[in-house]
């Protein structure tokens, strides 16, 4: 310390820590303005000036500048972004999606501070008409009961103890013989005895000490548990749990009883709020049970977590553990797809009875809806569940859901290495898992048309564009909320409202229209179902086509047997002679044959070759010979053979696979199958039998879809084109036709002319005459028939018995082993004949409709029919013809004509010479034929 400073001096502290420290003090003077604590005064004042500042300019930038954010009270609520919609070729609408609410409750939260049976009665009231699958129809109100049922443990309504809740596995809940008596006292009186308290804190025990007996305690009764197998052996005292009647022990009633009225400032007298009924009801059981005992029978993790709370939170704790045992039901859906109306009534009685999103809530999404479809909804075919709906004609739209994880990965890979594009690249997280979630969990079509309009989307020549490709926005709500001070709350009676600030347009949802024309649609599902009346086939399918365009303008199908999937892709038939016209277009472009042609019918003896004969349906020909013209309209075997073993098997075959036989048509509407063509062996066919039989149409296996495209394909001319379903869409305010493939020539016209003519023939004085003839049919400019009547060989399962058994493996969940098929063919068969049959016919027109003309084929197949009747025409005849006037618009039956009598099917055909080659002539009203020089 240096000289002249003394203590003193220095003063106080300061001259302290200076003498300890060495350091010196120095006093503060005009030339060094320190002051006493060692800091200068005016960088304080300039500190505390700057800070006030900035303070100032902050407060005036915000009032001036940013007036409005803080707080943020902007809310933006978004809708479920809009799906695509489907119409019809005349704009009727078949599918849409439209926007609902799925309502979701928590029973363990709403019952607890809520009237089971007050809030029943008043949610019923407002889904009153709600159709719910699994639930009350739309022809069935809403009782308080449904809800009830549907906010409760299953075992509400189906245990053994219906109306109560018996807890299957009790922890908690859980008494043995020493705890009866206390258990009955509180049932009886609603009191809890003294020495049940004594573990209970003491501000707690002398609640339980005060109370007065106040009367049995309604709704809840003790049942003994069923002894375990291990507690018969041991002869283990028997256990006791409580059984819970919801509706009755949380009643006004109950806990009016149990804790008095409560007197408001009005003078009036209400019931106790419930949930502090709920609240004392836990108290009573955690006393009865005790603290420690309840909290020794948590799963070890949990009991430490719990013994390490404080005593208020260890109780809610002991509260909530009793509680989600009495009343097990966690979540549940109440109802799903309601509409905004209602959704709207349910929200204003959410908010009159102070019920929190937690205890109840709406979901906004978007439902799919098929106006044409029963119940409007697209439901999922499942063959465990019986037929489907006679009424549902659009099954064809097909069905949405979602997948399991095992098929959703497989669709993943599939999808990330044939359709990249569909992944969400853009996502953080990995996009394949992101896709493959997506598929579990997000509902999408799946089969049928829909599923054929949402491929077109992922795939069409938009998919590349980011501009086009994008998703649909939903609209936009934006509201601000109105904070104010929680004490200034109860002034508003009925909530503290929002304000609306606007709302945004979504953008249009695509528009796919579809060739499909829903009149014929239903005209076709309703021809079918008589069919299937009448003849009790086991499956019956039908299709509509445009001739020039392979527009699709009706597909259906039926079955006596639940089916899974659809059929006219999947289902494999044996076409018979309806392949004939096929056979014989082949034939006639490869110049193997003409139409004037004659050759042996065999009559009486029937065609051998090698060690087989081949013989014929009843009616037909009886002549020795025939022309080759003569021949498909009478349907002859023998004729058909012998033209077909002037083609090499190897040509044949490749002709056939050029007109998409024995592969997959690629229709879009789901799983189908490829039908199948005899292999060759060696390079060709055995004559005796694979190419014979090809010739007639057996040992062929096709599904609808392949054999109408085939079919058409002859009646257009011979420009092989898909069939296709979808003809437009609407996007982004453009529209977008889906132009017709161009084709690829497999039939020369002149071809197909004669072959058209050969099918006129027929349908004059041929196998369809009873049903098809012109001068029946004078709308007509032109009808043609190609019928089919195949009898099945011994080694091929009857379809009765076939699909019959599929449907029962599949409802039992068992695999289709070929054991399990080889067992049907030692089964009897479920008809008559001895033999099964597939009917079909082939029947197409052309006529002028609003000054237009128009060319439609109808094809009808029925497998297995039961009746006794077994001829394509007169099977499925009536059928197709039927569906054929519908498509123009004509009356379904014929106007009365002067047709001469129809002949049977097992009267001898007597052919005129003379009308063999007359036929041709382009005088007849039916043809319409080339020159020699053409052909």
């Amino acid at each position: 310390m240096e000289e002249g400073f003394t203590e003193k001096t220095m003063g106080g502290r300061n001259a302290r820590e200076a003498k300890e420290t060495g350091i010196p003090f120095e006093r503060a003077s005009a030339a060094s303005p320190v002051a006493a604590s060692g800091l200068r005064p005016v960088a304080v004042f300039v500190g505390i000036a700057t800070i006030f500042a900035a303070v100032a300019v902050r407060s005036i930038y915000i009032q001036s500048f940013a007036h409005g954010r803080q707080p943020d009270a902007l809310r933006e609520d978004e809708s479920p972004t809009a799906g695509f919609s489907v119409i019809d070729r005349t704009g009727r609408p078949l599918a849409t999606s439209v926007e609902c609410f799925d309502v979701t409750v928590s029973p363990q939260a709403l019952w607890r501070s809520h009237t089971p049976r007050r809030m029943c009665e008043a949610i019923a009231e407002i889904l009153d008409g709600v159709h719910v699958s699994s639930g009350p129809s739309e022809s069935q109100p809403w009782q308080w009961l449904d809800v009830l049922d549907r906010t409760m443990p299953r075992s509400l309504m189906r245990g053994m103890l219906p109306g109560r809740v018996v807890p299957e596995d009790p922890r908690f809940l859980l008494f043995g013989e020493a705890d009866l008596d206390a258990v009955r006292t509180w049932l009886d009186t609603g009191t809890v005895s003294i020495d049940e308290t004594a573990s209970l804190p003491p501000s707690i025990e002398a609640t339980f000490a005060e109370r007065s007996a106040r009367g049995p305690i309604r709704g809840l009764m003790l049942v003994p548990l069923l002894p375990t197998e291990e507690e018969q052996r041991a002869e283990a005292p028997r256990r006791w749990t409580l059984a819970l009647d919801p509706v009755e022990c949380f009643s006004v009633q109950t806990r009016t009883e149990q804790l008095g009225e409560i007197r408001r400032k009005n003078g009036d007298r209400v019931a106790p709020p419930p949930e502090r009924w709920t609240t004392r009801l836990l108290d009573d059981l955690v006393a009865l049970i005790g603290p420690d005992r309840v909290l020794d029978r948590f799963a070890p993790a949990r009991r430490l977590e719990v013994a390490r709370l404080q005593p208020i939170e260890r109780r809610l704790a002991l509260r909530d553990a009793l509680w989600a045992e009495l009343l097990p039901a966690r979540f549940r859906v109440l109802a799903r797809g309601i509409d905004p109306v209602r959704a709207h009534d349910l929200r204003e009685l959410m908010q009159a009875e102070a019920v929190s999103r937690y205890q109840l809530q709406l979901i906004p999404r978007l439902e799919r809806r098929h106006p044409t479809r029963p119940g409007a909804r697209p439901v999922a075919p499942d063959p465990r569940a019986g037929l489907e709906r006679e009424e549902d004609a659009f099954a064809l739209l097909g069905h949405w859901g979602v997948l399991d994880e095992k098929r959703a990965t497989f669709r993943a890979l599939r999808d990330r290495e044939q359709r990249p594009h569909v992944l969400p690249w853009e996502e953080a997280q990995d996009p394949f898992e992101a896709y493959r979630q997506s598929l579990v969990v997000e509902t999408r079509p799946w089969s049928g048309v829909e599923l054929l309009c949402q491929t077109e989307l992922e795939n069409g020549p938009w998919a590349a564009d980011s501009a086009r490709a994008h998703a649909v926005e939903g609209r936009r709500y934006t509201r601000r909320l109105r904070h104010v001070a929680r004490d200034r709350r109860p002034a508003w009676k009925e909530g503290v409202p929002n304000y609306f600030e606007g709302a945004a347009d979504g953008g249009l949802a695509p528009v796919i229209e579809v060739t499909l024309d829903a009149h014929l649609q239903e005209t076709l599902h309703r021809e079918l179902g008589d069919l299937m009346e009448s003849q009790r086939p086991a499956l019956a399918m039908g299709i509509a086509v445009d001739i020039q365009t392979g527009d699709v303008l009706a597909l259906d199908s039926a079955s006596l047997y639940p089916y899974s999937g659809f059929a006219p892709v999947r289902h494999v038939f044996t076409p018979g002679s309806t392949f004939k016209a096929i056979i014989m277009a082949l034939a006639l472009d490869a110049g193997v044959t003409t139409p004037t042609d004659e050759y042996d019918t065999y009559a009486g003896s029937g065609l051998t070759i090698g060690r087989r004969s081949i013989g014929e349906a009843e009616g037909a020909p009886t002549e020795p010979r025939i022309t080759a013209a003569e021949g498909l309209a009478f349907s002859c075997n023998a004729v058909l053979v012998q033209i077909a073993l002037k083609m090499d098997a190897a040509f044949l075959r490749e002709r056939l696979l050029s007109l998409g036989y024995a592969q997959a048509p690629g229709a879009g509407l789901g799983p189908e199958l490829p039908g199948t063509l005899p292999p060759l062996v060696k390079g060709t066919w055995n004559r005796t039998y694979a190419h014979a039989s090809v010739a007639f149409g057996h040992e062929v296996g096709v599904t609808l879809w392949q054999h109408a495209e085939a079919l058409a394909t002859l009646l257009r001319g011979g420009v092989s084109r898909p069939l296709r379903l979808l003809r437009s869409m609407e996007r982004d305010g453009e529209i977008y036709d889906l132009d017709l493939e161009s084709g690829e020539r497999v039939f020369s016209e002149s071809t197909c002319r004669t072959v058209r003519e050969m099918m006129a023939m027929g349908a004059n004085i041929g196998t369809g005459r009873h049903i098809a003839a012109a001068s029946m049919h004078p709308e007509f400019d032109w009808i043609g028939t190609k019928t089919g009547t195949t009898e099945k060989v011994g080694t091929e399962l009857c379809v009765h018995l076939e699909l019959e058994a599929l449907a029962k493996a599949s409802a039992e969940e068992t695999a289709w082993t070929s054991e399990l098929r080889a067992r049907l063919r030692e089964l009897p068969k479920p008809h008559r004949k001895s033999t099964c049959y597939t009917s079909s016919i082939c029947a197409a027109g052309s006529a002028m409709v609003d000054g237009e003309r128009r060319e439609i084929m109808v094809l009808i197949v029925a497998d297995d029919a039961m009746g006794k009747e077994r001829f394509g025409s007169r099977v499925t005849g009536p059928t197709a013809i039927a569906v054929l006037r519908q498509a123009f618009g004509f009356d379904r039956e014929a106007p009365p004509a002067d047709a001469p009598e129809s002949l049977d099917d097992d009267v001898e055909v007597v052919i005129i010479p003379e009308f063999r080659a007359d036929w041709l002539k382009n005088d007849l009203p039916w043809a319409d034929v080339p020159g020699e020089e053409e052909r």
